[in-house]
């Protein structure tokens, strides 16, 4: 019975760390949608410094620290959200939409669409989201009160 509770209790916590994750996700994703261009068809590519995954059908590349590409794969890239590592294909040092692929273990996930970053305004909006976080955590605590002042 305990044992039943016990695993009960963390498929529950469980699940709710996986949606908490989830919507994470798709806010960071939102925000990423937010400060992108119109789609492009190539970005010069001579690797990259870093990526963010952003669920199982988009991720942002960082080629430079001010320079990011927010890149939509064909259908879902499975895995996309919890791998380690990706890789790109890219041809004369360039990666094309609809020809290149996002690698993900052994699979390939065809680039729908690249659109490059606006890198500032993306973290303005990240700025903005951490202090919405921090006023929402501030608005469940109660505010100390002054003590009476003996006249």
């Amino acid at each position: 019975m305990i044992r039943s509770l016990l695993v009960l209790i963390l498929v529950v916590l469980s699940a709710s760390c996986t949606h908490s994750r989830a919507l994470r996700i798709e806010q960071q994703l939102q925000r990423f949608e937010a400060a992108a261009g119109e789609p492009v068809a190539s970005f010069h590519y001579f690797g990259f410094n870093s990526w963010t995954p952003l669920g199982k059908d988009h991720l942002a590349v960082w080629t430079r620290p001010n320079e990011a590409w927010l890149i939509k794969v064909n259908g879902v890239c499975l895995d996309l959200d919890f791998a380690q590592q990706i890789g790109l294909t890219s041809s004369l040092s360039r990666v094309y939409a609809r020809f290149d692929n996002v690698l993900v273990d052994n699979a390939r996930c065809r680039i729908e669409s690249i659109r490059p970053v606006d890198v500032k305004a993306l973290r303005e909006l990240q700025r903005e989201a951490r202090r919405n976080a921090i006023e929402v955590q501030d608005s469940g605590k109660p505010h100390s009160e002054m003590p009476d002042q003996a006249q």
